[in-house]
């Protein structure tokens, strides 16, 4: 096993383990709604807001409804959001910087912040990156008010 599917399978079962805890403590102090809560969360509610967030940072406003974008080609699109508490919540993992990930994406989401910074000193990453910067809330808002 390669090292980046050792950490990934390790990643993946200490989520199982810590959820399973969270379950079995729940039922067995009689939690039955806070089990079914969180059951719903991992489900659903967890995918759900995953799926919105690739959406808002990948999705471009152009983009028309009823193409088949596997069939042809497409913008390339990525944000770069601002630092706002629900920016850094949402966009977790240093995905509020999405686009410098797409740039450079070996660089560890703890380098993001500085990799923003350095960026800022040349003049054309910091004109795309000016051009670029907004809010899941405006991205989305945006995104929804161009839907056909």
């Amino acid at each position: 096993i390669c090292l980046k599917s050792r950490v990934n399978f390790y990643t993946l079962l200490a989520g199982i383990i810590i959820n399973s805890a969270v379950l079995f403590v729940a039922i067995w102090l009689n939690y039955f709604q806070l089990s079914i809560v969180w059951i719903l969360a991992i489900l659903v509610f967890f995918p759900f807001f995953t799926i919105i967030r690739q959406l808002i940072e990948h999705r471009d406003e152009l983009a028309a409804s009823d193409a088949e974008y596997y069939r042809s080609q497409k913008r390339k699109i990525s944000r770069l959001f601002n630092s706002s508490i629900f920016s850094r919540l949402f966009g977790s993992a240093g995905f509020n910087k999405h686009m410098i990930h797409h740039w450079d994406p070996h660089l560890p989401f703890t380098a993001l912040d500085k990799a923003e910074v350095f960026l800022t000193h040349c003049d054309r990453t910091r004109e795309i990156m000016v051009k670029s910067k907004t809010t899941y809330f405006s991205a989305f808002k945006k995104l929804w008010l161009a839907r056909k």
